[in-house]
C-alpha cells in the first residue's frame, strides 16, 4: 500500500505546485492595499495604496494620504516606467520600485508628489512638491476581495 500511495502524494504535490507557479489570468482584474510609513525614522506619516491589477501588471492606485483618497493611473508612455511603477492623475503622481501582483507586498514606494502652479521670474510654471518619501511597506498586504493576508518578508 505505501509503495502505491508515495507516487499519489508526490503527483499531488507536483500538480499543487505547478498551480502555484501558473502565470496569473491576463483578464482577471484584482487589487491589494499596501501600508506604507513615509518620511524621516521616527517622523513617518501613514500612506496607504490600494492597487488594481489586471493578471501581474499594476493599472492603477488609490492613494490615501491625508484623510484624501486620489486615484491615479499607471503611466506606461514614458522611460521611467522601466524601472519602477509611476502613477499619475488629478495633479499628483506617485512612483514606486518595479513590482508585479506577487511582489507588491516587498517594494518600497518612492515619493508622492503634487503638481502645483507657481510663478517664477514672473512666468507660470509647473513645480512638483513633494508630498511623502522614502515610503517603506508597514504592514500585511491585503488581497480584494478574499484572500489570505500576505505579510511582508
Amino acid at each position: 500500500m505505501n509503495k502505491t500511495l508515495i507516487p499519489l502524494v508526490g503527483l499531488a504535490l507536483g500538480v499543487g505546485l505547478a498551480a502555484c507557479t501558473t502565470p496569473r489570468d491576463a483578464t482577471q482584474l484584482s487589487q491589494k492595499t499596501v501600508h506604507y510609513a513615509c518620511g524621516p525614522q521616527g517622523a513617518q506619516q501613514p500612506l496607504t495604496v490600494q492597487y488594481t491589477f489586471q493578471g501581474t501588471e499594476a493599472l492603477a492606485a488609490k492613494v490615501i494620504y491625508n484623510n484624501q483618497a486620489v486615484d491615479l493611473t499607471r503611466a506606461t508612455a514614458s522611460n521611467a516606467d522601466m524601472v519602477g511603477n509611476t502613477f499619475r492623475g488629478n495633479g499628483y503622481t506617485w512612483t514606486t520600485d518595479k513590482f508585479t501582483f506577487d511582489t507588491v507586498g516587498q517594494t518600497q514606494g518612492n515619493m508622492l508628489t503634487q503638481d502645483l502652479v507657481q510663478n517664477v521670474n514672473g512666468q507660470q510654471t509647473t513645480v512638483s512638491n513633494i508630498i511623502a518619501n522614502n515610503c517603506m511597506v508597514a504592514g500585511p498586504v491585503r488581497t480584494h476581495p478574499t484572500g489570505p493576508d500576505n505579510t511582508p518578508q
